[in-house]
């Protein structure tokens, strides 16, 4: 199967994330990917029109926006997942004087000398089962270790 045509795709599966190469053979039209934290839709880009749904969970305004506008078939959710709903500061490290959304944290941790503030809503994963339709069956979560599939 070919890569999809979308940017940095090619490099970041064959440096970063190299489980982006498999991941499309073990999934098939009946599978759901959750996205968390997805980013700049690097695993949305990767799987879209091989399962059958994609939810991203997004909570950086400007990474949703792009979400909704290159994934039109996504599901975008403008949150974070949390162990109990409720809201936080997420701060975005800046980095030479460029955002780095992929190293934001509700902590304080240094990593840079300025930081964005944003507020964003927490959820919990498990709230966004009950209303599925379809059910979900099996998801494909490439969450915060690796991708993992549930059944």
């Amino acid at each position: 199967m070919p890569l999809p045509n979308w940017s940095g795709f090619a490099t970041a599966a064959a440096t970063y994330e190299p489980e982006l190469r498999i991941l499309a053979a073990l999934a098939n039209t009946s599978d759901t990917l959750i996205d968390v934290g997805a980013n700049d839709g690097l695993y949305t880009a990767a799987l879209e029109g091989v399962v059958g749904k994609v939810v991203d969970f997004e909570p950086v305004p400007w990474l949703a926006d792009r979400l909704e506008k290159t994934f039109p078939n996504a599901v975008v959710h403008r949150c974070a997942l949390s162990d109990a709903p409720g809201s936080a500061v997420l701060r975005i490290p800046v980095i030479d004087g460029e955002a780095a959304p992929s190293r934001s944290s509700i902590q304080l941790d240094g990593q840079a000398d300025t930081e964005l503030e944003v507020e964003v809503t927490l959820e919990r994963l498990d709230a966004f089962f009950d209303d599925a339709d379809p059910p979900f069956g099996q998801a494909i979560c490439p969450a915060l270790w690796g991708p993992k599939s549930y059944r």
